[in-house]
């Protein structure tokens, strides 16, 4: 089983990176810093995205999370500022935390039917997100999981949430709306 481990390719200079179909897992800020990368192909057969393993690639511009990934580490994604797509083709059931922090770029996101949790920060600091579709089998949203997100203007809770964090939408300046369906705890 082939994997990239921690730090392999960190700060590495190549816009482009095809993954192997004999790679399984991309360990711990594996791609740490790849500032110029722009393009991750291929990484149909990986089932694990570690920590930070893509964090801050400030040119990488769409991902696909391939359907074979059982974790995406958290933070995995953060600090990527150009990034404006995100494509899931899996079925996830927790957004890590801090996995999109700071992606400035990200104007909407869906997160994908599975999914069950969004973890602490995990949008944080997303100032263009204006929309956010959640799945109806979300139960519980992190906190600070949306914070400073500043053109958020609406937002619709589904019925079998369970759980809103600590400060979960502080700082989303132009949340005008809220549709809260079910009960949940605060």
């Amino acid at each position: 089983m082939a994997l990239y481990t921690g730090e392999c390719l960190s700060y590495c200079s190549d816009d482009e990176i095809v993954i192997s179909s004999t790679v399984r897992r991309i360990e711990n800020l594996a791609f740490f810093k790849c500032k110029i990368l722009k393009h991750i192909k291929n990484p149909s057969q990986v089932y694990k995205i570690g920590e930070r393993a893509f964090s801050e690639c400030e040119s990488l511009e769409e991902i696909t999370i391939p359907e074979r990934i059982e974790i995406l580490g958290p933070d995995s994604f953060s600090f990527c500022s150009s990034l404006k797509s995100v494509r899931f083709d899996c079925n996830l059931k927790k957004l890590e935390e801090g996995v999109f922090a700071e992606c400035k770029s990200l104007e909407e996101f869906v997160v994908p039917e599975g999914v069950e949790e969004i973890g602490d920060y995990c949008f944080s600091g997303c100032s263009n997100l204006k929309f956010v579709k959640l799945p109806k089998s979300l139960k519980s949203i992190g906190q600070n999981a949306f914070w400073n997100c500043d053109n958020l203007t609406k937002i619709s809770l589904p019925e079998g949430l369970e759980f809103v964090g600590q400060e979960a939408f502080s700082g989303c300046i132009n949340l005008k709306r809220v549709d809260i369906y079910g009960e949940y705890t605060h």
